[in-house]
């Protein structure tokens, strides 16, 4: 056991050191995650997300597998709604093991069916920037060891995904000016030099 738990720890680790900006990470980590031998062990599906915290609001991330109305259901989620939006108001790591004799999963759509979650909060030092949530079978018992591994992937991913923010809005304010919203000199300057490029490529 203590073999797998590591070789999780260490398959995340190098799936976030792929990629700075966030949309590669999440993607990365989406497809490291549901392929972790000691979640498969769990009989946790495929179709795993990530919600990020925008303020009062929570941003889906996901991958294949989740449906239409699933998606259209999660468009308008805010911080404390249903077991996800729980786990980011709260920074406790969720439990629940059927979602439809659960209250706390408050929202519904078509085609929903019964299953059990297991919701970590994403944390970095200002808090907690995202949510991790599994899909499992109905009425599954996880060992208090798989949960501690489960946090530790979190805490890895919270750090990651603060980072790849802060690298974000670092690379949007080297390009704009913070006062006014328009591009600053450097950013126009290679805007130019693109499109006198451009134009030069036509006439040759």
């Amino acid at each position: 056991m203590i073999n797998s738990e590591l070789s999780a720890l260490y398959e995340v680790s190098s799936a976030i050191s792929h990629s700075i900006d966030l949309q590669g990470l999440l993607t990365d980590v989406l497809d490291t995650v549901t392929g972790l031998e000691v979640l498969r062990a769990l009989k946790v599906e495929r179709k795993v997300v990530i919600f990020i915290v925008e303020g009062e609001r929570m941003k889906l991330f996901t991958g294949p597998g989740q449906s239409a109305p699933f998606l259209d259901a999660h468009k308008d989620m805010k911080v404390g709604d249903c077991l996800c939006g729980l786990a980011a108001k709260t920074g406790e790591t969720i439990v629940s093991k059927n979602s439809l004799k659960d209250p706390r999963h408050t929202i519904k759509y078509p085609g929903r069916r019964s299953h059990g979650h297991i919701v970590i909060p994403l944390r970095a030092v200002g808090g907690v920037v995202g949510v991790l949530c599994l899909y499992l079978p109905d009425d599954v018992d996880v060992s208090e060891r798989t949960m501690k591994l489960l946090l530790s992937i979190g805490d890895q991913l919270g750090m990651a995904i603060s980072n790849s923010m802060l690298y974000e809005e670092t690379k949007s304010l080297s390009l704009r000016d913070p006062l006014t919203g328009l591009a600053n000199r450097r950013s126009e300057e290679r805007r130019v030099g693109k499109e006198c490029r451009s134009r030069l490529s036509r006439y040759h």
